[in-house]
């Protein structure tokens, strides 16, 4: 996924973030570990509510969001499964 591109260049996370009213805190975020474009949020975030929101606010297709959060949560399972405690 790419940052918005305006004429030659692309807009920073942070402004991005900002435009789509995003909390305080993911700001923050992006500005204390200097993400620059989307594609470093997606390499670096260990939100996974944060990157949905992202990605549901960029327009992506619920369905294909709703397939995510299903693959997200069947991995988990399968993680705290095999987990001894």
């Amino acid at each position: 996924m790419y940052a918005l591109k305006r004429i030659g260049y692309a807009i920073p996370m942070k402004s991005i973030l900002i435009k789509l009213n995003a909390c305080c805190e993911s700001i923050a975020w992006v500005e204390k570990n200097k993400i620059e474009t989307i594609a470093d949020a997606w390499a670096k975030c260990e939100r996974g509510d944060w990157m949905l929101w992202l990605a549901e606010k960029r327009g992506l297709d619920r369905k294909k969001l709703v397939f995510i959060v299903y693959r997200f949560e069947n991995e988990t399972v399968k993680v705290f499964e095999s987990t001894e405690i």
